[in-house]
């Protein structure tokens, strides 16, 4: 299985590279990003992408689009990572809901980490002070956090 994972020279990325890589009897495929150089990367990772330029942008939408699982840590991603990822897998993330903009090859799992911090300020909805998922559209970040730009 091919999988891409966004900051791959990351603490996170590293340790997400070294487990999902490994399946029985195998390896799976990984591909990425960097956030600091590909000097950290592990040597592992089968290809560096990234979108500086159109013909290296297009090469990261083909990577991602034919990855069947795409990992996105949101601490070490700009909003702007996280929406080209979005749009190459053809969705467009502008529209409330999200509307797709036409069809993948086969099924993709898209997962993205989030933060304690994330949901830091959020009140809890339940009486044992806990949040349920469905409270993920109330979620508020400490102000001035670096997650206030997921909020919404």
């Amino acid at each position: 299985m091919r999988i891409f994972i966004h900051g791959v020279d990351t603490y996170l990325g590293k340790v997400l590279v070294s487990e999902l890589r490994k399946v029985d009897g195998g390896f799976h495929r990984v591909f990425g990003t960097v956030s600091q150089g590909v000097e950290g990367a592990p040597k592992v990772v089968k290809r560096i992408v990234h979108r500086d330029d159109p013909k290296k942008a297009k090469k990261m939408i083909e990577t991602l689009q034919s990855c069947k699982v795409i990992v996105i840590d949101l601490f070490s991603c700009t909003l702007e990572d996280l929406h080209f990822a979005i749009k190459a897998l053809k969705v467009d993330p502008t529209q409330s809901p999200p509307k797709p903009t036409g069809e993948l090859e086969g099924e993709v799992t898209f997962v993205l980490i989030s933060s304690a911090g994330v949901w830091a300020n959020t009140e809890a909805s339940q009486p044992d002070g806990f949040l349920k998922e469905s409270d993920w559209q109330r979620r508020q970040p400490i102000p001035g956090a670096m997650y206030e730009q997921w909020e919404g």
